[in-house]
Formats: C-alpha cells, sequence, structure tokens
C-alpha cells in the first residue's frame, strides 16, 4: 500500500505539471487516503500541501487554507522544519492571490524564519522573494532590492536556474 500511495501521488504530480489539474486533484486525494490506511503522517503532510495548492489553483481558497493548515499542523508535530517552511509559503501564496497582504506577509516572515533555521537556501530565496514583492507592492523599494538580492544570491549559490529566471521576472 505504501508503493501505491507513492506513485499515486507522483502520478499526481505529475499531471499537475502537465497541466491536467483535474487527474491530479483526483490521484492526490486517492493518495492521501492511501496515506491515511498506512499512517505516513509525512506523507499525508506532503499530500495535504499538493492539495492546498492544487485547491489554490482553482481559486478556492478556503479549502487550499484547510488543507494547508492542516498540513503544517502536523508538520509542526513532527518538527519538520523543511516542511513547515514550505506550507507556510504556500499559505502565503494563498493569502497573497486572495488580497490578504498582510497575512501572507506574516506567513512569508514565518516561512523565512523557518528556512533559515533548516538552513534551506531555496526556501530562503523562494520566501525572500515574495517579501520582496510585497514590500514594493508598499513602494518600501529599500527593503525589496535587498531582499531580491539575498533570493538572487542565493539561487545563483545553489545553481537553481529554474528558479532563478522564475525569480527574475
Amino acid at each position: 500500500l505504501a508503493a501505491k500511495a507513492a506513485s499515486l501521488r507522483g502520478l499526481g504530480r505529475c499531471k499537475w505539471i502537465l497541466g491536467d489539474h483535474e487527474a491530479s486533484y483526483h490521484l492526490l486525494h486517492e493518495a492521501f487516503d492511501a496515506m491515511q490506511q498506512i499512517g505516513s503522517l509525512e506523507g499525508i503532510v506532503s499530500c495535504l500541501c499538493e492539495l492546498g495548492i492544487e485547491e489554490s489553483e482553482y481559486g478556492h481558497y478556503s479549502r487550499a487554507r484547510v488543507a494547508l493548515q492542516e498540513g503544517l499542523s502536523l508538520a509542526r508535530q513532527l518538527r519538520d522544519e523543511d516542511e513547515v517552511a514550505n506550507l507556510e509559503h504556500e499559505l502565503g501564496l494563498v493569502e497573497a492571490k486572495d488580497g490578504q497582504a498582510s497575512k501572507a506577509e506574516t506567513l512569508f516572515r514565518s516561512a523565512l524564519a523557518h528556512a533559515r533555521l533548516g538552513g534551506i537556501p531555496t526556501r530562503i530565496a523562494t520566501s525572500a522573494k515574495e517579501l520582496a514583492v510585497l514590500a514594493l507592492r508598499r513602494h518600501d523599494v529599500d527593503t525589496a532590492e535587498s531582499l531580491e538580492a539575498e533570493s538572487t544570491k542565493l539561487l545563483e549559490a545553489a545553481g537553481e536556474k529554474y528558479l532563478l529566471a522564475h525569480n527574475l521576472q
């Protein structure tokens, strides 16, 4: 069952990347159910994160929040700094998309702090980038430039060409 759960999750992610969001959504739900059956908290957290992202893509922000907050609660129980940072970051994206800039900023700051604790350069870079965007919207150019420079430097050092290209948009 563990192999099936992992396969379903992987296939769901592939479908999402290929733009087949309906298939992705169903596969991720199946993976989530299988992860629950085998009691894999790490798998459940991962599926909740991916389901939250999927719900956000559909514009279902309240459902995205529920999935991501549930995943965040479990990630905190597991003391998984990487997943905590990831889920806070994804929740920040949901809040930003939903026009809740203040909530988004709080979540991105927390994600950045957890990423720094965990030494996760790409998460530091992506959270710093989102904070730079919010700073720019507030017309705080100095903060935006500082955060953008930190983000770019980290992505260059990590050799993250895809994220770096996205960062420069």
